[in-house]
Parts: structure tokens; C-alpha cells; sequence
């Protein structure tokens, strides 16, 4: 959730998609973010076959404006 406060705080109608890496069919590299922030994040180069994607959930704002998980990430297991 972070980049998603960080970069589209304010944005209406945005969705998350729960991706499974290991049906994406372009290539996936896991790379350091370029501000310096600590950890090694997944981008996909190329497109994003809809065959990877096995859920979608909307993003909703809480009372700041910050986006709050939504209840398929605790599902899925993932942490924000």
C-alpha cells in the first residue's frame, strides 16, 4: 500500500491486481528501488497476460485518504 499512498493518494477507481509471478509470461526482474528505499521490488517487462492475474480488488481510501489493504491481501497471505 505504500506506493499506492505515495504515488495515487487521491486517485478514484483504482483497482489492485493479485498477480501470480510464476503465470506471468514476460519477464519479471526484482529490482532495488531507485530512491534508495530498502528491499528488492518485482517489475514486469513486457506485458501482463490476463492468465497471471487471479483476482482484482478495489483500492478504498479510509477517513486521511490513505489507502487501506483490501481484505483479498490478507487472504492471499501478503502483508502491505
Amino acid at each position: 500500500m505504500a506506493m499506492a499512498n505515495r504515488k495515487y493518494r487521491g486517485e478514484p477507481d483504482l483497482v489492485l491486481l493479485l498477480i501470480n509471478p510464476e503465470k506471468v509470461t514476460s519477464e519479471i526482474r526484482y529490482e532495488r528501488a531507485l530512491s534508495g528505499r530498502p528491499g528488492i521490488f518485482p517489475h514486469i517487462f513486457g506485458a501482463l497476460n490476463v492468465g497471471a492475474v487471479y483476482g482484482v480488488a478495489p483500492l478504498v481510501a479510509g477517513p486521511d485518504g490513505s489507502f487501506l489493504p483490501p481484505d483479498q491481501l490478507a487472504s492471499a497471505g501478503h502483508s502491505s
